[in-house]
Protein backbone atom coordinates (compact mmCIF):
# COMPACT_ATOMS: atom_id res chain seq x y z
CA UNK A 1 0.00 0.00 0.00
CA UNK A 2 2.89 2.23 0.68
CA UNK A 3 4.69 1.49 -2.31
CA UNK A 4 1.04 2.48 -4.55
CA UNK A 5 0.77 5.64 -2.32
CA UNK A 6 4.61 6.31 -3.02
CA UNK A 7 4.16 5.54 -6.79
CA UNK A 8 0.36 7.72 -7.20
CA UNK A 9 1.97 10.63 -5.23
CA UNK A 10 4.31 11.16 -8.32
CA UNK A 11 1.60 10.83 -10.91
CA UNK A 12 -0.25 13.78 -12.39
CA UNK A 13 -2.76 12.20 -14.17
CA UNK A 14 -5.93 12.15 -11.71
CA UNK A 15 -7.34 9.35 -13.21
CA UNK A 16 -4.33 7.46 -13.07
CA UNK A 17 -3.87 8.08 -9.21
CA UNK A 18 -7.45 7.12 -8.56
CA UNK A 19 -6.87 3.64 -9.83
CA UNK A 20 -3.73 3.19 -7.88
CA UNK A 21 -5.19 4.12 -4.63
CA UNK A 22 -8.07 2.11 -4.77
CA UNK A 23 -8.19 -0.26 -2.25
CA UNK A 24 -10.62 -3.85 -2.84
CA UNK A 25 -10.96 -6.75 -0.23
CA UNK A 26 -13.39 -9.56 -0.77
CA UNK A 27 -15.47 -10.81 2.12
CA UNK A 28 -17.16 -8.92 4.86
CA UNK A 29 -16.35 -11.76 7.47
CA UNK A 30 -14.33 -11.36 10.82
CA UNK A 31 -11.01 -11.06 8.31
CA UNK A 32 -12.36 -8.77 5.73
CA UNK A 33 -13.59 -5.78 7.79
CA UNK A 34 -10.62 -6.11 10.48
CA UNK A 35 -8.13 -5.65 7.42
CA UNK A 36 -10.17 -2.92 5.13
CA UNK A 37 -10.40 -1.12 9.06
CA UNK A 38 -6.65 -1.37 9.13
CA UNK A 39 -5.79 -0.75 5.86
CA UNK A 40 -8.20 2.67 6.15
CA UNK A 41 -6.40 3.96 9.37
CA UNK A 42 -2.99 2.82 7.69
CA UNK A 43 -3.35 4.81 4.86
CA UNK A 44 -5.06 7.98 6.59
CA UNK A 45 -2.95 8.42 9.00
CA UNK A 46 0.51 8.04 6.54
CA UNK A 47 -0.80 10.21 3.52
CA UNK A 48 0.42 13.25 5.63
CA UNK A 49 3.69 12.10 4.36
CA UNK A 50 2.66 12.43 0.85
CA UNK A 51 1.86 16.23 0.44
CA UNK A 52 0.99 15.80 -3.50
CA UNK A 53 -2.15 13.28 -2.10
CA UNK A 54 -4.35 14.89 0.23
CA UNK A 55 -7.62 13.69 2.08
CA UNK A 56 -9.90 13.24 2.10
CA UNK A 57 -10.77 11.60 -1.18
CA UNK A 58 -6.94 10.62 -2.07
CA UNK A 59 -7.59 7.30 -1.57
CA UNK A 60 -10.69 4.77 -2.13
CA UNK A 61 -11.45 1.67 0.45
CA UNK A 62 -14.33 -0.85 -0.27
CA UNK A 63 -14.94 -4.21 0.21
CA UNK A 64 -17.36 -6.93 -1.25
CA UNK A 65 -19.99 -8.84 1.02
CA UNK A 66 -22.88 -10.72 -0.17
CA UNK A 67 -24.72 -10.50 2.53
CA UNK A 68 -24.81 -7.91 5.58
CA UNK A 69 -21.05 -8.06 6.73
CA UNK A 70 -20.23 -9.61 9.81
CA UNK A 71 -22.93 -12.67 9.56
CA UNK A 72 -21.44 -14.65 12.47
CA UNK A 73 -23.19 -11.90 14.27
CA UNK A 74 -26.10 -11.22 12.95
CA UNK A 75 -27.70 -8.96 10.98
CA UNK A 76 -28.56 -5.72 13.87
CA UNK A 77 -24.70 -5.80 14.75
CA UNK A 78 -23.56 -6.19 11.02
CA UNK A 79 -25.34 -3.16 9.81
CA UNK A 80 -24.09 -1.32 12.74
CA UNK A 81 -20.46 -2.68 11.81
CA UNK A 82 -21.20 -1.40 8.07
CA UNK A 83 -22.87 2.03 9.24
CA UNK A 84 -19.39 2.87 11.51
CA UNK A 85 -17.26 1.96 8.66
CA UNK A 86 -19.19 3.40 5.98
CA UNK A 87 -17.83 6.83 8.75
CA UNK A 88 -15.09 6.65 8.22
CA UNK A 89 -15.14 6.44 4.60
CA UNK A 90 -15.19 2.85 3.20
CA UNK A 91 -17.65 1.77 0.87
CA UNK A 92 -19.36 -2.02 1.07
CA UNK A 93 -20.76 -3.33 -2.13
CA UNK A 94 -23.74 -5.96 -0.82
CA UNK A 95 -25.70 -8.08 -3.25
CA UNK A 96 -28.57 -5.62 -1.63
CA UNK A 97 -26.71 -2.81 -2.82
Amino acid sequence: MLGMMEMASLVDDTALRRTMLTFVVAGGGFAGVETIGAMNDFAREAVRYYPNLREPTFASFSFIQNTVILPELGERLGRYAQRKLAARKVAIRTEHE
